[in-house]
Formats: C-alpha cells, sequence, structure tokens
C-alpha cells in the first residue's frame, strides 16, 4: 500500500461566526483557500484519567477514560489581508467594517479589528482541513493567540494559535479555490515620539496626530471652568498644572510645565491667556474659583523623528483563552471558549541607531509621560486601483529593554516595547483592506 502524501493539503474557513457554537458555517468563498506549514490537525485527549494510583488487586492499570478533548494546532503561513484579517478577529473579536472609498467601485472594504471587552465568549468559526489522507470539519474553531513578524526585504509570517471543541467530522464539501490575494511585504516601520491618534475607528479616520493639546482633570472644589487649547509646539510631551493661589477679584492663578518652576502672580481674565509655546488656558470667568483648586492637562510633543530605519519587528498577542468543560456533560467537547481577562503583547523591535540623542529619546518613556504611537505598516502589491495592507496601531507604547549589538558596520538596537492601556483607543488596533465584506458577523 502507498505511503500518503500532503503536498496537497490546504485549510479553509468561514467568514461567519457559527451562529450555533459546535454547528459548522460554510465555507468562506472569498477567503477561499489557504496553504499552511507544519503538521496537520488533529483531535488529542486533553484529559483522560486511568487507575494507576488506585488499589484494583492487579499489577497493571485496569481502565482508561478520556474525561475531555480538544483540537490544539498552529496555522503558519506568510501574510495576506485574509488570514491576518481573520485570526486577529478571532482573536481579538471586534471588527468595524466600511467601504474603503478608494476602491468602492472594485468593492474594496476596510477592516478595523480592536479587542472585544463587552464578552469574555469567544466567537468561533468553522474549519476545514485537507491533509493528504482525508478532508475533515472541525467545530467551533477559535484563536488564542496571533504573532507577525517581518523582516527588512522580506514577505510577512503569521502564527495563529487555535483551540477546538475537540470533535472533527469526515466532509465531502468542494475543495475551494486559493485565495486571491497577494502576500503581504515589510515596510519600515514609523515610530512616533509623542503625539497621539487621532480620529475615530467608526468613521474610518483613524491617522495620527503628532501635536495636541489633551484635556486633564481638576482637582479641589468649586468652579471648574477651564479650558486647555491652542496649538502645542514643544518637542517634549508634558504635564501641565495651573492652581488657583488668590481667591479675589480677579483671581489668580500660578502655572508650572513638567516639573520646572512656578509662574506666579497671574491674573484670570476670563479670555484666552498664553502659557507657553502655543498652549492658552481660559477660565469661564475671571473670579469664584476656590483657593487651591487645581488643573492638571498634557500636551503632545511634535517630535516624529524616531521614526526608525527598522530590520525586524516580532508582535505577538495572547488572549489567554481556555475552553469550557461543563460539569457532568458525557459528550467530552468543549461547550465555549473564554479569554482571560487580561491581553498579553509581545513587541519587539530592532533598528538602526542614528546618534545617540536616538537612544535617549527612547530611555526618556520610561519615567515621564511621554509614551509613544507606534504604527506598522504592511504593505502589499498594488492591483489595478486596489491596495491590499495591514496596518498595527498602537496608541501607547513605552521603551522596555533594549541590547546593542553591530551588523556589519551598523550600531543596532534590539528593543522591546510595553504596549499600555489608551483610555480612547485602546491597547492594538489592526486595520486591514481587502475584499471580504466582514468577518466574524
Amino acid at each position: 500500500m502507498a505511503t500518503q502524501r500532503i503536498v496537497q493539503g490546504w485549510r479553509a474557513f468561514s467568514a461567519t461566526e457559527e451562529s450555533t457554537f459546535g454547528t459548522p458555517e460554510t465555507i468562506s468563498a472569498t477567503i477561499g483557500r489557504l496553504n499552511f506549514e507544519g503538521s496537520p490537525t488533529d483531535v488529542r485527549p486533553r484529559e483522560l484519567i486511568d487507575n494507576s494510583e488506585e488499589i484494583t488487586g492487579s499489577n497493571e492499570m485496569t481502565s482508561l477514560n478520556v474525561l475531555t478533548k480538544s483540537v490544539e494546532t498552529t496555522h503558519v503561513q506568510r501574510a495576506i489581508p485574509h488570514n491576518v484579517s481573520l485570526f486577529f478577529a478571532m482573536c481579538l473579536g471586534k471588527v468595524t467594517t466600511d467601504q474603503d472609498t478608494n476602491g468602492a467601485a472594485a468593492g474594496m472594504y476596510r477592516h478595523y479589528i480592536e479587542r472585544l471587552l463587552t464578552t469574555l465568549v469567544a466567537k468561533a468559526v468553522t474549519m476545514w482541513e485537507y491533509d493528504g489522507l482525508a478532508q475533515k470539519v472541525y467545530h467551533a474553531v477559535c484563536c488564542k493567540a496571533v504573532q507577525i513578524s517581518g523582516e527588512r526585504s522580506g514577505f510577512c509570517k503569521l502564527e495563529a494559535e487555535l483551540l477546538g471543541r475537540g470533535s472533527e467530522t469526515v466532509t465531502s464539501e468542494s475543495k475551494p479555490a486559493q485565495a486571491d490575494e497577494n502576500y503581504l511585504r515589510y515596510g519600515d516601520v514609523s515610530i512616533y515620539r509623542g503625539g497621539a491618534l487621532t480620529g475615530t475607528v467608526a468613521a474610518g479616520s483613524l491617522a495620527y496626530n503628532s501635536a495636541a493639546v489633551v484635556a486633564g482633570s481638576f482637582l479641589g472644589s468649586g468652579l471648574n471652568d477651564l479650558t486647555p487649547a491652542g496649538t502645542y509646539t514643544g518637542e517634549e510631551s508634558e504635564t501641565w498644572r495651573v492652581e488657583i493661589t488668590t481667591a479675589a477679584s480677579p483671581d489668580v492663578f500660578k502655572w508650572r510645565r513638567g516639573n520646572g518652576a512656578y509662574t506666579t502672580a497671574v491674573n484670570a481674565t476670563g479670555s484666552a491667556q498664553t502659557l507657553a509655546d502655543g498652549v492658552t488656558i481660559t477660565f469661564g470667568a475671571n473670579n469664584g474659583h476656590t483657593l487651591g483648586a487645581a488643573w492638571t492637562f498634557t500636551t503632545r510633543g511634535t517630535k516624529t523623528d524616531m521614526s526608525a530605519k527598522v530590520q525586524t519587528f516580532s508582535y505577538k498577542v495572547d488572549n489567554g483563552l481556555e475552553p469550557i468543560f461543563e460539569m457532568g456533560d458525557q459528550t467530552t467537547y468543549a461547550t465555549r471558549f473564554e479569554r482571560a481577562g487580561r491581553f498579553d503583547h509581545q513587541l519587539s523591535i530592532k533598528f538602526e541607531l542614528e546618534d545617540q540623542e536616538h537612544h535617549t529619546k527612547l530611555l526618556n518613556t520610561l519615567n515621564t509621560p511621554d509614551t509613544m504611537v507606534l504604527s506598522i505598516p504592511i504593505i502589499g502589491d498594488a492591483i489595478s486601483t486596489l491596495y491590499y495592507q495591514a496596518i498595527l496601531w498602537f496608541p501607547r507604547v513605552r521603551y522596555r529593554a533594549s541590547n546593542k549589538e553591530r551588523d556589519g558596520d551598523t550600531l543596532v538596537l534590539d528593543a522591546e516595547f510595553q504596549v499600555e492601556e489608551d483610555s480612547t483607543y485602546g491597547s492594538v488596533i489592526v486595520e486591514t483592506a481587502n475584499k471580504v465584506s466582514g468577518y466574524l458577523t
């Protein structure tokens, strides 16, 4: 009998969430057939018991029972917009889709993928696989982690850790067509020092804003009517403090930026008053405030010269997914998958150092409010008027650790970054563009 070969193996997925957990959806024709590397999928016991620790009256074990089963596999493939969109959507859970106006006539769609925080239960899809021996369907497959990496002059690689409920069925669906998308290649990472994101996901207007005055908080009691504004022209991100020192008519205040000295004995006018570097404050009234009342706000710096000549990058997000097995359920299958309460992010970038200040700017983010906005563009070739791409947006990152290395005659820094929570934009937004009308709908 001839041995089997897997050279013609393939995988396919449903683009829609299983309406009933464990009941297959249909193969997505728009995602199509996906190639994959590594080993094929297999159902395995997740937990089994025997009587090796029991007193049985026998010298060897006499029983074995499988308590739970699961499907655990890693999908490894060069990155294309389909698999980046699908697996990040499965891992993070929330997808907002609109029509890309640059390619609307040709059916181009833009997807913004974010963390779903309203429920711990992950959305499950259906997976089909031909392993060279048989074609099978795997029910209720979820994604625990996604890692995407790239290097200069190369294509990007994607790895997704998948968990299934533990059931497989031999199936005879028609083999789908090859996914009609090109590979995504690496583009230089833009690391913005200071700054912030602007726009909204809902409006499809997400962009980088290098300078901004961000409203802060009111400390104390009484009248709260200070509004910070202006166009900040400073290079460094700063925290500003304004405090009432005399309650009179007019009131008198002092102010400072960062840890600098206070500028004192400034009368409140009720009109816009310039502090420094284009920053203004306006009190609604020039009197009636409480002594000691204070306001803090933040300005984002204009510095964007941290844009780096990057050699490699790697980003992984893990949602801590676990299968849930119901007590007394004799099917041995998971009944749902739940994310952990906390997402784990691992972000590393190796880039070429231009000067000492380049490294110093990273160090400055350790103990200051000067976090960085970071975006990683992953671009595909233009096909007619369509541009397939993926962009990883990180609203707040902070330098965490590094190691200086030598690449020939070039000094490089292998840096790790801490991905932090932004109150408006979260921790990561994955923006993709392709011809799929939606994911997890």
